[in-house]
């Protein structure tokens, strides 16, 4: 997947991934983009996936026992992770040739002051992917870098000063923008051109 214009490999190769992984941050678009893509590539790659509510009893230990019918390596998406057993998934992290492989799905930051939070900055730091919100002197030039990034990504080109002219309108919420930019490129497909310019 495709991150401010870099291929990221986490999305592209899980299988050398540990046996659990953590994706937070609060910018919602880029970190369930980045969610979908590991789903995709995984899937592509012939693993069960499955979904899991973390706030569910017994949830994610069912999914670690996996399917005694299905042998095939599975992702299990650990939505709301934070109310899983900590015990349970501190064991998982250390296991050795596990058939599931937990990724985390946390929305926003882990909360640094309870014991899930701490152990996600500490022992789990280096499997933790985490798409921050900009802080807001940064947060324009994120979204003139994203809008670039989304034309490259669907094979158009969009002058600086367009870019520029689109946040300064739109604002610099990813989501807003991704959809703003939806249109402009289907216009400018439609165009006949992938050069983006005024009209579009």
């Amino acid at each position: 997947m495709a991150v401010n214009g870099e291929t990221d490999p986490v999305a592209r190769k899980m299988d050398k991934f540990p046996p659990l992984t953590v994706v937070s941050g609060g910018q919602d678009l880029l970190r369930r983009r980045f969610v979908a893509e590991v789903v995709s590539v995984q899937r592509r790659a012939g693993w069960a996936i499955v979904e899991v509510d973390g706030a569910l009893p017994g949830a994610v230990r069912e999914a670690l026992n996996g399917d005694m019918f299905d042998p095939r390596e599975t992702l299990a998406v650990v939505l709301s992770p934070e109310a899983a057993d900590l015990e349970l998934l501190e064991r998982h992290h250390g296991s050795q040739g596990a058939l599931t492989t937990l990724l985390l799905h946390i929305e926003g930051e882990p909360d640094g002051r309870t014991k899930f939070g701490k152990v996600v900055k500490t022992a789990w730091a280096a499997v933790h992917k985490s798409f921050p919100l900009p802080t807001e002197w940064k947060a324009p030039q994120v979204a003139l870098d994203f809008v670039q990034a989304e034309a490259t990504r669907q094979g158009f080109q969009m002058p600086a000063a367009l870019a520029q002219a689109l946040v300064e309108r739109s604002g610099t919420d990813l989501g807003v923008l991704a959809f703003e930019m939806q249109k402009i490129l289907i216009l400018t497909k439609l165009a006949g051109t992938t050069m983006v310019d005024v009209a579009h």
